[in-house]
């Protein structure tokens, strides 16, 4: 998803990104898949793919996560998902990301 404004500064969020309410994300930012944005959060530059943001200013606090929204692990979309995105290494069917 993109979103442009009026003074031609963009904001791109890939796909399957979870933004926490209150999360301020300045222009100029991209938002990499799979990443986490913590509640509160004021994310001031580009995320990385799977990482979670937290923090005034964000900044990284994890790598290599990768979250549902099923409680018992992951839908078969999500794994299709994922599949296009990295390849033949799907996450683990019941992982969790944090």
């Amino acid at each position: 998803m993109e979103i442009l404004n009026d003074h031609r500064r963009r904001i791109v969020i890939d796909d399957h990104v979870w933004i926490g309410r209150r999360a301020i994300v300045m222009p100029d930012v991209k938002i990499g898949f799979g990443s986490v944005i913590a509640a509160g959060a004021i994310l001031t530059s580009n995320v990385p793919e799977k990482v979670v943001f937290a923090g005034v200013p964000a900044r990284m606090v994890r790598q290599n996560v990768t979250w549902s929204r099923h409680v018992y692990g992951f839908s078969e979309g999500e794994l299709a998902a994922f599949g296009e995105k990295f390849g033949a290494n799907p996450p683990v069917r019941g992982g969790h990301g944090l």
